[in-house]
């Protein structure tokens, strides 16, 4: 069986837009704190995108406010901002 291959860092930082999960994984646990799991469930059926994608999706503007406005949908209040 060969090896699989070794990855190499190309030695560029991400830009902000691009920083993987932090506030996705945020608004996750969030509504796990306000609604326990049927709101984690509520939340990956309105942005389409489940916690185990959002862990390794970049968190752009679009996708911040998509999650900002399912928080607000679920919650009935602005969502946090992170």
């Amino acid at each position: 069986m060969k090896p699989l291959p070794m990855f190499r860092r190309t030695g560029t930082s991400p830009s902000k837009e691009a920083i993987v999960a932090g506030k996705l994984m945020k608004y996750y646990e969030y509504i796990c704190e306000q609604s326990g799991f049927t709101g984690k469930v509520k939340l990956a059926q309105l942005t389409k995108l489940p916690s185990t994608r959002a862990a390794v999706v970049p968190d752009t503007p679009e996708v911040l406010a998509q999650f900002q406005e399912a928080v607000k949908q679920l919650t009935g209040k602005p969502a946090p901002s992170y």
